[in-house]
């Protein structure tokens, strides 16, 4: 862009749209859950959520990419452009 930020699209589909949301919503705790406890891997030294509201684009790559990679499962689209 002319403000020198980079522009992410996504786009996910899924047959069923409550699972859709299901998913989102579950990755999303299930990021903030590893964030505050850990998942027992030395990968979890930081955590990628922290306290506070966040916009989505607001939180850190490592959390968006952990809550993409569970959002993809099932779905027959997807796709990240840059």
């Amino acid at each position: 862009t002319k403000e020198g930020r980079e522009t992410v699209t996504l786009r996910v589909a899924h047959d069923d749209l409550e699972m859709c949301v299901g998913l989102a919503t579950a990755a999303f705790a299930l990021e903030v859950a590893r964030s505050m406890y850990g998942s027992g891997s030395e990968d979890d030294a930081t955590p990628t959520v922290l306290p506070g509201v966040f916009f989505p684009v607001e939180l850190g790559k490592r959390a968006r990419e952990n809550i993409l990679e569970v959002v993809k499962e099932d779905a027959f689209v997807y796709e990240l452009g840059k």
